[in-house]
């Protein structure tokens, strides 16, 4: 156990871990503790510390970007992380964001995927209380069908809600008809080659 802990001990102060800005380290600070040490002094020497933990396990450059923080407050294992993530997870770019919610259309896939879509790429664009408004106008907008489009056009205090329920049931109903038409057809097919064997 102490194979492990000595490089983590020495590069922990407890002024590092509660000022307002971590404490740079190195590679190169950590020592070996010197002399047996009794538990209780492992305890307070950090080495039950979660942030001692992390900073022994991260490489070189992760503790670079560690000594580049600003904290303010206490440093929390959720303060850690959310720094860490903040650098690491690009942030999304409004306008890039709108932007391919404005792009965004139908073609080729069924309306709930297309709307789960919709409502994905929103989540990024900051609409704020029009979200749902946008979401219903881009339906209306990115549908390739004119004739489901002038219908929800024309229907009285379009909502969301409405133009999803309508684009729903106009879907299952093109897809029933599709289908009773196949079996017509197939019905019709049978019929005419029963005529010319009889």
């Amino acid at each position: 156990m102490a194979g492990w802990a000595a490089p983590l001990v020495g590069c922990l102060s407890s002024k590092g871990m509660s000022s307002n800005a971590p404490s740079p380290l190195s590679v190169e600070s950590f020592q070996p503790l010197s002399g047996i040490q009794s538990e209780i002094q492992l305890h307070h020497s950090y080495l039950a510390s979660w942030q001692g933990i992390l900073l022994h396990v991260i490489d070189e450059q992760a503790l670079e970007i560690y000594n580049s923080f600003q904290i303010d407050g206490d440093l929390t294992v959720t303060v850690l992380m959310n720094k860490f993530e903040e650098y690491f997870v690009p942030s999304t770019k409004i306008t890039y964001a709108r932007y391919k919610f404005s792009v965004c259309e139908k073609p080729g896939v069924g309306f709930d995927q297309y709307l789960a879509e919709l409502h994905t790429v929103a989540k990024s664009c900051e609409f704020g209380k029009l979200k749902d408004q946008l979401i219903q106008d881009k339906i209306v907008t990115g549908i390739p069908d004119n004739g489901l489009r002038e219908w929800l056009l024309h229907e009285k205090d379009l909502n969301l809600e409405k133009a999803v329920h309508i684009c729903r049931v106009t879907e299952t109903t093109r897809a029933q008809a599709k289908k009773l038409c196949k079996e017509e057809t197939a019905v019709h097919t049978v019929e005419t080659e029963g005529q010319r064997t009889g």
